[in-house]
């Protein structure tokens, strides 16, 4: 291919939400404060903690263990292979129990609490089925709360979506008892930047991702430094949905097209180098394997798992690095009418005789994933996750199979898309899986006293 093979970009697709580009530069100056890139005691603590474990592999035959002590759970050496776990953890969160003003209630759209904040929907991130599911276990949906007149019983559980960020109604006694870990502590896997500074002090990073450099180092690269055959991806580090990713396919024309940015807007940005592909059917397609982070009541020993159901996203278009057409090397760039149906990894005919290598390798690279963000967040945010609640974080992370049959993250998306948006077309049961077996482990312990049970989520190795 010549060169000048360039997806043509305007100023104004650059530039990400103004919102999200003023939290992201405040982000930014937080974060230099308090950690100073990869300086002082916070790296000692991130190279102490992680280390360079092997990929955790898991175990076949059935065997029932007892968990691993201290964490509750059983680790990814001891439980059953996907398929076939059925094992519970351990009581832990018989600690934290409902309080007179906790309730089994929800409701769709956000009043006015008596502070003047909108009060937001309890679940709002949560697709119609997993609605059902919760009224199923005893929920019932109530009136919006409007004004200062409205006494509102606190949800015990929450689900939102981005613009929410817990805690927000003061002492845990008028908090949800089971929510999501504050976007502070969710921020290291969220932005590509920060995920791949804690992968990097981790010693993690050529083992899990690819090749990764940050906007304002882009134009300092040289051809010896970075040669892709495959291309690049000029990123926006906290973009969604495919929104601000854009394919080059050599290194002078991203650098052509960073010279016109500012040095604020390259801040926002990072240059990810492409994978060389596996194809099915001549297209790429991407893996969507669902993590689930979670502080239990007692302590901050967190745990991480990943459920056994894995998505397969076709991409629209036939491949050819030389293409222009964006359908070809993002999966969430054309229409839903027009893009392939998803399917799980497992129903995947062309890597049949290797789905459970690739399902161990998928846990292997989150649990190194995991562990190197816990090992940068928690020293940082210890106060704002200290308590009696269960604090949990449902990630969506999206992997590739490279060319040669291996397992590469390419990103984590912390309020992932629960059958709409970009997974709108796959099938429902999967995410009521997946939001039935996060209940039943996390939140019915509290609310009705029952033992957790993982279902369809398989634990992972010690996070330290």
């Amino acid at each position: 291919f010549g060169r000048g093979r360039v997806i043509k970009l305007s100023s104004a697709a650059l530039v990400f939400r103004s919102c999200q580009h003023i939290a992201l530069k405040a982000q930014l100056v937080q974060t230099k404060a308090r950690v100073g890139g990869f300086g002082g005691a916070l790296r000692c603590v991130a190279w102490r903690r992680c280390g360079s474990p092997s990929l955790p592999m898991m175990e076949a035959g059935g065997r029932e263990v007892a968990p691993v002590e201290g964490t509750g759970y059983h680790s990814a050496s001891q439980v059953q292979t996907c398929s076939e776990q059925v094992v519970a953890p351990s009581h832990r969160n018989s600690e934290v129990t409902m309080t007179s003003t906790h309730q089994k209630i929800f409701w769709h759209r956000g009043g006015s609490s008596k502070h003047g904040k909108i009060i937001p929907a309890p679940v709002g991130k949560l697709h119609d089925g997993g609605v059902a599911l919760l009224q199923s276990y005893g929920w019932r949906e109530i009136a919006p709360p409007i004004g200062t007149a409205d006494r509102v019983d606190t949800p015990v559980f929450t689900m939102t979506t981005r613009q929410t960020d817990f805690p927000c109604w003061g002492d845990e006694s008028s908090t949800p008892l089971v929510r999501q870990l504050p976007q502070s502590f969710t921020r290291h896997l969220d932005d590509k930047w920060l995920l791949e500074e804690c992968l990097a002090a981790a010693g993690q990073s050529a083992k899990v991702a690819p090749r990764t450099w940050h906007g304002s180092t882009v134009l300092a690269l040289s051809c010896s430094e970075s040669t892709s055959e495959h291309g690049y991806f000029l990123k926006h580090r906290c973009g969604v949905k495919g929104q601000s990713v854009y394919f080059f396919s050599n290194l002078a024309d991203v650098q052509e097209r960073v010279s016109t940015m500012n040095a604020d807007t390259r801040d926002l940005f990072i240059l990810q180098e492409a994978v060389p592909p596996m194809l099915v059917s001549g297209r790429k397609f991407v893996l969507r394997a669902h993590a689930l982070l979670v502080k239990p009541a007692a302590g901050l020993l967190m745990s991480g798992f990943v459920h056994k159901n894995v998505i397969v996203l076709e991409h629209a278009a036939t491949y050819s690095i030389a293409s222009t057409q964006k359908a070809v090397h993002v999966s969430s760039a054309c229409k839903l009418s027009k893009a392939p149906k998803p399917y799980l990894l497992r129903d995947m005919q062309q890597v049949s005789d290797m789905v459970e290598r690739l399902e161990a390798e998928i846990r292997g690279v989150l649990h190194l994933t995991l562990k190197a963000a816990v090992a940068r967040a928690l020293p940082e945010q210890a106060t704002r996750v200290q308590g009696k609640s269960v604090l949990y974080s449902l990630l969506g992370c999206d992997l590739m199979i490279s060319h040669d049959g291996h397992i590469v993250l390419l990103e984590v998306n912390t309020y992932p898309a629960l059958s709409n948006g970009t997974m709108g077309n796959v099938d429902q049961f999967v995410y009521d899986e997946l939001v039935n077996d996060l209940i039943t482990m996390l939140v019915l312990p509290v609310t009705d006293g029952k033992k957790p049970d993982i279902g369809g989520f398989v634990a992972l190795d010690d996070l330290g």
